[in-house]
């Protein structure tokens, strides 16, 4: 999945799940560079999680969790 920029999650509906590296964005082996919703590393974005400050997460299968939009949405408008 390749994005130039952040309107993939504007066209995504409230109760869609977006998982970690679509918040905080990655680079896959010089290939794909997802921009982050979050400009904060991996570790700054969990702890943000585990102490309430960003959305929780919904638990998918053991080891995998996604974020809903809505969620997401909701939390971007509120740090703004």
């Amino acid at each position: 999945m390749s994005h130039t920029d952040l309107s993939f999650f504007e066209t995504l509906p409230d109760s869609a799940l977006i998982r970690e590296k679509l918040i905080i964005g990655k680079e896959i082996k010089n290939k794909v560079n997802i921009p982050p919703l979050v400009p904060v590393s991996r570790s700054t974005w969990r702890r943000w999680v585990k102490a309430g400050i960003a959305p929780q997460p919904i638990k998918l299968s053991t080891g995998i969790v996604a974020w809903q939009v809505g969620d997401l949405r909701k939390w971007l408008r509120q740090d703004a």
